[in-house]
């Protein structure tokens, strides 16, 4: 805007149209804050939604997958210890069977 010119602004109550300088109107675009229409309307510039960036989304979404496979790690790491303890019970047993299987077969 060029100086001497003011911003349009319409009431949302009455819709009258009417000025305001162009610094007034930046402040309470950005800070939205109230101020009032000629015929005494209370008027509000509405913030706009924050935008949120869909890399935030993402991210949040990959540090959930993220947990998610550690705890699945943690499960599977502990069956793995379970399963090779178990594995280590039977050796023996196996080592003494197979002795004797051999000798019948021969």
């Amino acid at each position: 805007m060029s100086e001497g010119e003011l911003a349009r602004v319409s009431c949302a109550t009455c819709g009258t149209t009417f000025g305001m300088t162009p610094t007034l109107y930046g402040f309470r675009k950005k800070d939205g804050e109230g101020f009032f229409c000629p015929n005494g309307h209370s008027v509000r510039f509405t913030r706009p939604a924050p935008t949120v960036d869909p890399r935030d989304a993402e991210l949040t979404k990959l540090r959930s997958e993220v947990g998610s496979l550690t705890k699945d790690i943690a499960r599977l790491t502990k069956e793995n210890d379970a399963l090779r303890t178990e594995l280590e019970l039977w050796k023996p047993r196996e080592a003494l069977e197979r002795p004797a299987e051999k000798d019948e077969v021969a």
